[in-house]
């Protein structure tokens, strides 16, 4: 029989349904027709699939998760302590550092979170914030790392803040204040902030917020307490 060629027209509405294409695979409520003409469950779907915060422990990369993004704030330092001789200088912020990596299921990636330094008690310094990392112990990628920010001191300069390493973003923390007039604000860093300097008749540094910043310095009273640095933070964003 011979077959004539079709030049113009209008299919009838509904002519052409689910029954008549022959793509593989099933339709239903739970599946997707892709450009291969296969029917897939919307789930294959390329595309973000949640945020995940690990704790300091090994990072297990789930099953069809193909990349990921990874963001590594490092902790801050704690604010120095004051007594009526001198001032504590504000705690330095930790570094901030992202980076897109492709992952295989099943990789499983070390993880620490950095602990915030504590501040210092009446005339003493604080302590530095802790490092925060994720590292592939195969080596198929670089460490991502971010260093806690220095201790505020106890009338002196705080230490430097934190440095950032082996990320596509990389933001280095930012040095506290000096404690030299009062000036005694820990820093703030990429995910934190420092909580406000004291009044002259408190004891203890206002608190700061957040992951990373550093601790507000004590003001020149007896046995002034520097406020603590905040805690570090990783967060992995995961995709298919």
């Amino acid at each position: 029989m011979a077959i004539t060629k079709v030049t113009s027209g209008v299919l009838a509405t509904d002519a052409v349904g689910v029954a008549e294409l022959s793509a593989t695979g099933t339709a239903s409520a739970t599946t997707a027709l892709f450009g291969d003409n296969a029917w897939k469950a919307v789930s294959d779907v390329s595309g973000f699939t949640r945020l995940h915060i690990p704790a300091t422990g090994d990072y297990t990369v789930p099953a069809s998760v193909t990349k990921i993004v990874v963001e590594v704030q490092g902790a801050g330092g704690g604010g120095g302590g004051g007594d009526p001789s001198g001032y504590g200088s504000g705690g330095s912020a930790g570094a901030y550092t992202m980076k897109s990596l492709s992952v295989t299921a099943g990789d499983i990636i070390a993880v620490v979170v950095g602990a915030g330094g504590s501040g210092g008690g009446g005339g003493t310094n604080g302590v530095a914030g802790g490092t925060s990392s994720f590292t592939d112990d195969g080596g198929a990628f670089t460490a991502v790392s971010s260093t806690g920010g220095g201790m505020g001191k106890f009338n002196a300069d705080p230490d430097a803040g934190g440095v950032s390493s082996g990320g596509d973003v990389q933001v280095d923390g930012m040095r506290g204040t000096s404690a030299s007039g009062g000036n005694f604000i820990g820093s703030p860093s990429m995910m934190g902030f420092s909580g406000p300097r004291l009044g002259t008749s408190t004891t203890a540094a206002n608190a700061s917020t957040g992951y990373g910043a550093g601790g507000t310095g004590a003001y020149g009273v007896t046995n002034g307490l520097g406020q603590a640095g905040r805690d570090g933070i990783v967060m992995v964003w995961e995709y298919k």
